[in-house]
């Protein structure tokens, strides 16, 4: 009895059709879809929010450092620590 081995030719065709199905597919998507147009908005938003994130932050940095500047002068520096690990991370 012989044994078929291998892919037959009607697979092959089925298989080839489908990938070709999948590229006219994603080829529309992306010529017609504006996704690289989406993409550099998004991109461009991105780095409008990074950096509106980081003058957020650097605002909050200074403030806080000018509070700490006060309690320091006011509380001294031992007390003011002693305070914070007693009260606040005891376990």
């Amino acid at each position: 009895m012989k044994k078929n081995e291998g892919i037959t030719l009607i697979a092959l065709i089925i298989t080839i059709i489908i990938l070709v199905i999948l590229a006219a597919v994603s080829i529309t998507a992306v010529t017609q879809g504006n996704i690289i147009g989406w993409s550099s908005d998004a991109a461009a938003k991105y780095i409008d929010q990074s950096n509106l994130e980081n003058t957020t932050l650097s605002e909050f940095e200074s403030r806080w450092l000018s509070v700490d500047s006060v309690l320091s002068s006011k509380l001294g520096n031992g007390r003011r620590n002693r305070r914070w690990t007693e009260k606040n991370y005891r376990t």
